[in-house]
């Protein structure tokens, strides 16, 4: 139990940070490294230099993990091997939840996956504790588990001066790319997009005959020659070849005939893509190009696969970032000594001020520079400034921005703004319920508006609707007030984003009588239980996303009149019981993501997507699957097929007419036998039947087979060829 006076004044912390680790492999390198330089930097820190370590943890050291306001967790090797180091790591994780103590892991020539799970080397060495402590087993995997989920630093993948917080980020990725062969990272600049994608690079590239990442795309085209030396740096690493020749076909095609992983870094335009990589379509299946760009037009004209945001850092990590700082860099060089002596307070202090905070009032310092008069500010932040401007009407063209402080206490925005020229407003947590009271000109509103606002109880005025002609995103995400919206709201002539994430008290989309330019329609997690009948009216709808509508029972037949349609997210749809019967006229569709549904039967009619990259069917158990593929070449572009956990007692016969699958999934379900027709999917790389507990026997498979994984396959006696 934690003393009283550590509990009530976190002030008397006796040190700034606690070092847990395993002295067998780190005590005489990287740990006494990490030490001195904390030291050197006036960070006070506590190291326990007893060598022989007992069993029991001892009192006085339990009561300094208390006294600590941060401890590093350092994982290596036989970390897990001491149950002392897991009896420090299940203190130091009690005094997070009691105290809000910071913990920082940190990766030291250790999977973070393995220190998850329990696996590799480092579960072995894990699992050897159990008969000597039994009774300490499920606590010490809990606590290895969830401080593995914590974001910290990997020494494998991430170097000094990347950022903190990309774990989860890269981990998501990386599972997108499994099955998405051209991958879009989208984000604004300095957010982080390339430090996530040389991560990924760093530990996938082995994987790949050759790779190459090319990094400064936007300003290396500029300069004389850019993209042929960039083209010439590209094949000559990939093909591992330095007479390559830029601009020939030759080069190209042998490009195509290797598995291959390329990252374009900051482009600008689809003619940088086509300049430096030829035609993206002569790319084998299992090679991976990854963009990251600040235009997502740009990923949607070269139609990636799949576009993953890069949104900032949430508190925790930004003040993770802070501390980071703090150790490795000497803030007191910046030339801002106000918010140096800021982030330096708040550790000697124990004063919770967020990383977010300080990047904040940095940036309100700079914008201050630029006048005087708030008026004249591309800018406004502070509250004072924003209320002079609109209360005296002093605003001038120069404003680009009015970011409205949170908890905005108003119900709609004064009707004396007139954003004639402005070009994002936000609103986070405000009590809005309106955009704009009376009838005010929109002009050329040009870009977006993100209404992230919980309490957004009313859609603008439908007569003020014509004024937003030159919208092209609208966000409303997280509005969980929003019950309706106005089908006016869908005829806008630029509107090609409609985000409507979490608005889990909307029930319907209005019903629609002319066509709809929009691209993109995100209604995850909201209350619908149908779509509009009208649907086809958005002629030119690409990505449709309604994961996590619990309440959606059906979709209507004029869905498969969307033949621009390329993606279609049904992941948690758990009472949508069926899919159209047509679904099969969905010509462009790439993808379809049906995980966790309640579907029963797939529609025959599902052979003529010959478009289609990847089928999920994961976790729809009970699911009934067309026992012919009669069509020649049916499903011909198919990678990827995943029916893990579906309940499945028997697979088609002409299973083998699926020429083009990659990845084949068939986990947790109940059939005896594997089709023989199996023999014919050439280009099958990953094959996976894991607890597929009736399963008797196995066919000859494909010789281009990587990966079997039939393990837990209890009644499996043979396996053939």
């Amino acid at each position: 139990m934690a003393s009283s006076s550590s509990s009530s004044n976190p002030r008397n912390n006796k040190h700034d940070v606690f070092l847990s680790f395993s002295g067998e492999d780190t005590r005489d390198n990287f740990t006494s490294h990490l030490y001195s330089a904390l030291c050197q930097k006036g960070v006070e820190t506590f190291i326990d230099d007893q060598l022989n370590r007992g069993d029991e943890i001892s009192q006085s050291l339990l009561d300094t993990i208390e006294a600590s306001s941060i401890s590093i967790i350092i994982f290596s090797e036989k970390y897990a091997s001491s149950g002392w180091c897991l009896d420090e790591l299940s203190k130091v994780l009690d005094c997070r939840k009691v105290y809000a103590q910071i913990v920082i892991p940190v990766f030291y020539r250790v999977d973070p996956s393995h220190v998850r799970k329990q696996i590799g080397s480092f579960g072995v060495s894990f699992s050897k504790l159990k008969e000597k402590f039994p009774e300490k087993m499920q606590r010490w995997r809990s606590a290895l588990t969830e401080a593995a989920n914590l974001s910290g630093f990997d020494s494998f993948v991430i170097s000094k001066n990347e950022l903190v917080g990309v774990e989860s980020r890269v981990e998501e990725i990386e599972s997108l790319l499994g099955a998405a062969p051209l991958l879009g990272i989208w984000g604004i600049g300095g957010i982080g997009k390339t430090t996530i994608a040389r991560v990924i690079f760093n530990r996938i590239s082995r994987n790949f005959k050759g790779s190459c990442f090319l990094e400064n795309i936007r300003e290396e085209s500029q300069k004389a020659g850019g993209l042929a030396f960039l083209q010439q740096k590209l094949l000559s690493e990939v093909l591992k070849d330095v007479n390559v020749i830029p601009h020939t076909d030759l080069n190209f095609r042998r490009l195509s005939y290797r598995k291959v992983l390329i990252v374009l870094d900051d482009v600008t335009c689809l003619n940088q893509i086509e300049s430096l990589v030829g035609s993206l379509d002569r790319l084998l299946p299992e090679s991976r190009i990854l963009i990251t760009t600040r235009n997502k037009q740009v990923l949607r004209n070269c139609h990636v696969n799949q576009i993953y945001e890069i949104k900032g850092l949430g508190d925790d990590h930004a003040l993770e970032l802070c501390i980071r700082h703090a150790f490795r860099q000497n803030l007191v060089d910046v030339d801002y000594k106000e918010l140096s002596d800021k982030a330096l307070i708040a550790i000697n202090s124990y004063k919770k001020i967020t990383m977010h905070d300080l990047l904040q009032e940095l940036g309100r310092e700079i914008v201050r520079q630029e006048s005087t008069n708030p008026g004249n500010r591309t800018r406004l932040w502070h509250h004072e400034d924003i209320y002079e401007v609109l209360a005296y009407n002093r605003g001038t063209e120069a404003i680009e921005g009015i970011f409205i402080w949170h908890g905005y206490p108003l119900k709609s925005l004064p009707s004396n703004i007139d954003p004639e020229k402005l070009v994002l407003l936000e609103m986070p947590h405000s009590n809005i319920e309106q955009l704009w009271s009376g009838n005010q000109h929109y002009g050329k509103l040009k870009r977006k508006i993100i209404a992230a606002c919980n309490t957004i109880t009313k859609s603008p005025n439908p007569s003020l609707i014509p004024h937003l002609n030159k919208l092209v995103s609208l966000k409303l995400s997280g509005c969980k007030s929003l019950k309706s919206l106005p089908a006016e709201m869908f005829h806008l002539e630029f509107l090609k984003e409609l985000d409507l994430l979490g608005c889990s008290k909307l029930k319907r989309l209005p019903e629609m009588s002319s066509a709809v330019n929009i691209e993109e329609v995100i209604l995850n997690g909201t209350a619908i239980e149908e779509l509009p009948s009208s649907i086809d009216c958005i002629s030119g709808l690409s990505i449709l996303d309604v994961q996590n509508c619990k309440k959606l029972k059906s979709l209507p037949s004029n869905l498969c009149k969307l033949t621009c349609l390329r993606a279609l997210i049904l992941n948690g749809c758990s009472k949508l019981q069926r899919l159209p019967d047509e679904l099969g006229n969905l010509e462009a569709l790439g993808y379809l993501h049906a995980e966790g549904t309640g579907i029963r039967e797939v529609p025959s009619s599902i052979v003529r997507l010959n478009n289609v990259r990847k089928l999920d069917f994961k976790g729809t158990k009970g699911l009934s699957l067309p026992m012919t593929l009669s069509l020649s070449g049916a499903l011909r572009g198919l990678w990827c097929l995943d029916l893990t956990d579906c309940g499945i007692t028997e697979l088609p016969e002409n299973l083998g007419m699926l020429s083009s699958l990659i990845n084949l999934y068939l986990d947790k379900n109940n059939f005896e036998r594997i089709p023989e027709s199996i023999i014919q999917l050439s280009t099958l790389l990953y094959f996976r039947l894991s607890h597929c507990e009736r399963l008797q026997s196995l066919p000859e498979l494909p010789c281009s087979l990587l990966e079997l994984d039939a393990h837990h396959c209890t009644a499996l006696e043979s396996l053939s060829g």
